[in-house]
């Protein structure tokens, strides 16, 4: 019986068939639950929707009924403003709140973008520019335009809501934050992880930085919680060498450049210790 819940949020695009694997990966008391945004797979039929209040309304009202268990929240890249959105509008409505919040590999929300907009572009240069910027699309979805035309509404939609979402700085979130980012992640450097210090007043917080790509970067803390007798502001990387440094992890990278993988099976340990026990150790090198 599960007794904890992980709600994953998805990054722009795709749907939450991304997180199966993760169903395998972790402990069965783990309730892996994927949100599934309008416009892709199971929900192709229903127009995406390129406004991130609107998107927020919906997900509360779809999680709600699912708190009765002690949950987490994940958020990758666009997840990650979802999961953090999500929990402030749980906070509002005096519903319970996460566990912690989890975010990998994007800036907090109050923090504008210095990037050109997308959302005007023709879809030829939509594609172009996103190919350069955040690369993603698979070779052979490139190459089939009739299927990419069907995948296009809902990036183009998902980017449009990024785009058009900037709040100013709210009051900091009651939950602890655990955020994660890549040291390959041009995108999104430090300082943006760092700036997720300012969204929480929990005096618990850890900033993983993970040696690897974007795509793959935080996801294999996938469950990482705080340690109970943390420091305040505590930065940690893993692997502590680098990727090159765990062979397990550069195998599965290399098998997959896309996936997103769950990590080591020493970091998968303390993850499913912290799901159990509410608690995060890293392990050693």
């Amino acid at each position: 019986m599960a007794t904890v819940r992980l709600f994953c949020f998805p990054y722009a695009g795709v749907g939450g068939a991304v997180f199966r694997p993760w169903v395998a990966g972790l402990p069965a008391e783990v309730d892996v639950c994927a949100v599934q945004l309008p416009g892709r797979t199971t929900r192709m039929s229903e127009a995406p929707i390129a406004n991130i209040p609107v998107l927020v309304d919906g997900i509360v009202a779809a999680v709600t009924p699912h708190l009765d268990i002690p949950f987490v929240f994940f958020g990758h890249s666009m997840g990650a403003i979802l999961a953090a959105e999500v929990t402030r509008e749980l906070a509002r409505r005096g519903e319970r709140l996460p566990r912690f919040l989890m975010v990998s590999s994007r800036r907090p929300p109050h923090m504008p973008d210095s990037h050109p907009p997308l959302r005007n572009l023709s879809d030829t240069e939509f594609v172009e520019e996103v190919m350069r910027r955040y690369g993603g699309i698979p070779p052979e979805i490139l190459c089939e335009r009739d299927i990419l035309a069907l995948l296009l509404p809902a990036l183009r939609a998902d980017i449009a809501a990024l785009e058009t979402h900037q709040p100013p700085r709210r009051p900091p979130l009651p939950c602890p934050i655990v955020a994660f980012g890549g040291t390959d992640d041009a995108l999104t450097p430090s300082a943006h992880i760092e700036a997720w210090r300012e969204e929480t007043a929990a005096d618990k917080r850890l900033y993983v930085e993970i040696g690897f790509s974007p795509v793959t970067c935080a996801t294999c803390g996938i469950e990482a919680l705080v340690k109970k007798n943390s420091q305040k502001h505590t930065s940690v990387q893993w692997p502590p060498g680098g990727v090159a440094s765990c062979p397990e992890i550069g195998a599965q990278r290399a098998a997959d450049p896309n996936a997103l993988i769950l990590g080591c099976s020493r970091l998968k340990a303390s993850i499913e210790d912290a799901v159990r026990d509410g608690r995060m150790v890293i392990p050693d090198a």
